[in-house]
């Protein structure tokens, strides 16, 4: 992999996740996590209006179609959920990824598939220190 081709989408990203979590927890005493959610998604649906053309990937691929709003059905689960953890707590909102990773690497240990160790001890640390900051 080149970190050099990736860094600034992923500090852009970063900040840009960071930021949103404390937007929401600015504004939680005056409007609920959820309902601050619908100007993203408004935003989000505008640009995507004139990037995608439903009609026409529902004339050419049906099936993919389906396919593909049934899986959003769980990411905007996944979204208000967020939303619910960053009106609690923001620190609890980052280790979110983390959390998730931590769940990806318990499933390939369970699959029994084949990691590199560097993989291998990236994952342990990363478990590690989301079991640190929670106790501690």
């Amino acid at each position: 992999m080149e970190y050099r081709k990736i860094i600034i989408p992923l500090i852009l990203y970063l900040a840009a996740k960071y930021g949103y979590g404390l937007v929401v927890k600015a504004f939680t005493p005056y409007v609920s996590a959820t309902f601050q959610l619908l100007p993203a998604l408004v935003i989000i649906s505008i640009i995507m209006m004139f990037r995608i053309h439903p009609g026409k990937l529902v004339q050419k691929k049906r099936k993919d179609v389906l396919t593909a709003v049934a899986l959003r059905v769980p990411n905007t689960v996944g979204m208000l959920l967020e939303n619910a953890v960053i009106s609690v707590s923001l620190s609890s909102y980052s280790f979110i990824q983390p959390m998730i990773l931590v769940a990806l690497f318990v499933i390939s240990l369970i699959r029994k598939e084949h990691c590199s160790v560097s993989s291998i001890i990236g994952s342990v640390l990363c478990v590690a220190g989301v079991i640190m900051f929670q106790i501690f």
